[in-house]
């Protein structure tokens, strides 16, 4: 399956990017594990989907290399559902933006509730409002709703695919780091991520070649990163939490150790 020559709603995109320009290019993810690290270190450690300007481009990758992998049997996605993915992909973290007062900002997966949920489509909505009501803005429009928030769909799940690889690639990154320095709170950023994935993208793997194949590709480090954590310490994050459970993190390990039989 080839990635068509599909429209992307970009104009209106860069308008949004325009308008929310200081925010997006001061705002990073997984904030609650910032130690000590500066905005510049904490970027240059994990890299640019931790910064909210650039985070979306980083999906929006991840989901074109899901649409060009190959053997993905019995699924067949049209021009306009790859549009409305990658489109997805772009817009997926306005609702995240904060607006006056109003906005609650990054929000790690396990924290997620329906509450942050019902506030985050009316700040999307809001985000929207100032763009002018055409094919575009519908088409952005029904990427959010059809696919952001109804994971239970055919392009729902697989934008959740597309999401869970995000968030794993940057567990992957906090643990590797960058010329031998790594963020303080690594296994705290790490182990939060592989207890709240691995399981969810094993049972993806059995669906999606994709899926598969980079679980495969990534099963020498992420066995490793589970027992290098599993020998630390849970630290706590800047709120005072502990940055992830452990015992959902043996869950997912001993599920990973079966998939696998290691």
């Amino acid at each position: 399956m080839k990635l068509k020559k599909y429209k992307i709603p970009h104009y209106h995109i860069r308008k949004i990017i325009k308008i929310h320009k200081n925010q997006l290019e001061s705002s990073v993810r997984y904030e609650r594990f910032i130690v000590k690290e500066t905005f510049e270190d904490w970027y240059c450690l994990l890299g640019k989907d931790v910064l909210f300007l650039t985070h979306p481009h980083f999906t929006a990758k991840i989901a074109k290399e899901f649409i060009n992998s190959p053997n993905q049997t019995g699924l067949s996605l049209t021009n306009e559902e790859q549009a409305l993915l990658v489109t997805a992909s772009y817009i997926h973290d306005w609702g995240e933006l904060k607006i006056g007062n109003l906005g609650i900002g990054d929000i790690t997966f396990e924290q997620h509730n329906e509450n942050h949920k019902k506030i985050e489509v009316s700040i999307f909505e809001t985000v929207i409002n100032s763009l002018p009501k055409d094919k575009e803005r519908d088409l952005i429009h029904k990427a959010y709703q059809k696919i952001v928030m109804t994971k239970n769909s055919k392009l729902g799940e697989i934008f959740n695919v597309v999401e869970r690889i995000g968030y794993l690639k940057t567990g992957l990154r906090a643990y590797k780091g960058i010329k031998g320095k790594r963020i303080k709170n690594w296994s705290g950023l790490a182990g939060n991520v592989l207890s709240n994935q691995i399981i969810a993208l094993i049972d993806y793997a059995k669906k999606y070649p994709y899926v598969k194949n980079f679980l495969n590709r990534k099963q020498k480090i992420i066995n490793k990163i589970f027992k290098k954590i599993l020998k630390t310490k849970v630290l706590l994050d800047k709120e005072g939490h502990p940055s992830y459970d452990l015992e959902k993190l043996k869950k997912n390990y001993s599920s990973w150790k079966n998939f696998y039989q290691l």
